[in-house]
């Protein structure tokens, strides 16, 4: 029978197991299993021997494939808003805004603009904006809409003394400058009545015309002095060192007269009548003022016919006697007044013109 070593160092090492009863011991190496039976009463257990040495760490096994990734939770619901803090108060421009420097977009909702606020560049107020202090624009400024300027507000030029008042009480604009041109240089430029297109003051080179209704009423030119294209009108005024030179004189004709007759003499110097019933009493009325002489000249018709022409008190004649007219012919009478037609002093310039 084959020896046995049982033996730790053994690899395998041999093997002793127990199986049945503790009467029977098997021994198991790599080929041979060998059988011990053991009495009955056995012996007292003998010492436990030393702990072998501990073996060699086994290989770590291959790491276990990644389990699925779980379903994502429900997202919680979200928290109310919390209420918005009460918006502070502004300050005014000039204490917080020193300059908007660079291209700043649109600026809307700005009400007012309080102060200097120094420079404003690139800003386009597109709902409207209200200046109460100094606006000063170094550049040029786009003004869409309108410009409303406050009562006796001025615009003016930096630093020097030109500018537009509006004078609101007075409804009118001053204009405080040296020198006002206009028109662009070529052409003719016109100062227009408002709603009133052909009432005008025209401005050309060398020439200016004022227009009234379409018609040239006066002209100034550089060389033909000064044409009126309508009536004068100088209201009683003095016209004072004129040289005339080719005038004339409006005749009035006051047509058939007869009775009493007032000759006016604001409606000419030169007037005509026709006494054909043979009974005038002539008077004079609208004399000028007193200290202003006036006169009229009467070229009178038939003045002789029937019982003649009767004069008022107010005409005198030289020698206190009038003259004898003529019947089926032309007198020419002329009277002078300068007491404001206290007396009028009647001259004959003519009888019996025929």
């Amino acid at each position: 029978m084959s020896k046995v070593r049982i033996n730790e160092s053994d690899n395998p090492p041999n093997k002793v197991t127990v199986s049945g009863d503790s009467t029977v011991v098997k021994v198991t190496d790599n080929t041979e299993t060998f059988v011990i039976k053991v009495g009955a009463n056995q012996g007292p257990q003998g010492a436990q021997g030393d702990q072998g040495t501990a073996g060699a760490t086994g290989a770590v096994g291959a790491t276990g494939a990644v389990g699925a990734t779980g379903a994502v939770g429900a997202t919680g619901a979200v928290g109310a808003t919390g209420a918005v803090g009460a918006t502070g108060a502004t300050g005014s421009f000039s204490e917080y805004v020193g300059s908007f420097n660079g291209l700043t977009g649109a600026v809307e909702g700005v009400s007012s603009v309080n102060g200097s606020t120094g420079s404003v560049s690139n800003v386009a107020l597109t709902t409207g904006a209200t200046f109460s202090g100094i606006a000063v624009f170094g550049a040029t400024a786009e003004f869409d809409g309108n410009i409303l300027v406050a009562e006796d507000k001025v615009i003016q030029i930096g630093g020097d003394t030109e500018k537009l008042i509006f004078n609101g009480g007075s409804s009118r604009i001053d204009i405080v400058a040296g020198n006002i041109i206009v028109g662009s240089g070529g052409g003719s430029a016109l100062l227009n009545s408002a709603g009133d297109g052909d009432t005008v003051i025209r401005y050309e080179n060398d020439k200016i015309s004022f227009e009234a209704g379409g018609t040239t009423n006066i002209e100034f030119t550089g060389t033909a002095g000064i044409t009126f294209g309508s009536n004068i009108d100088v209201n009683n005024y003095e016209i004072k060192g004129a040289e005339l030179k080719d005038y004339s004189e409006t005749v009035f004709a006051n047509g058939n007269i007869s009775g009493a007759v007032s000759i006016d003499m604001s409606m000419g110097n030169v007037q005509t009548a026709k006494c054909s019933t043979g009974s005038c009493t002539i008077a004079f009325s609208n004399p000028p003022l007193d200290g202003i002489a006036g006169s009229v000249t009467l070229i009178l018709e038939d003045g002789g016919t029937g019982s003649g022409v009767v004069w008022h008190s107010s005409v005198a004649w030289p020698g206190g006697t009038a003259p004898t007219l003529t019947s089926g012919g032309m007198d020419v009478l002329s009277f002078l007044t300068p007491n404001a037609g206290v007396t009028y002093y009647g001259f004959v310039g003519g009888l019996n013109f025929s």
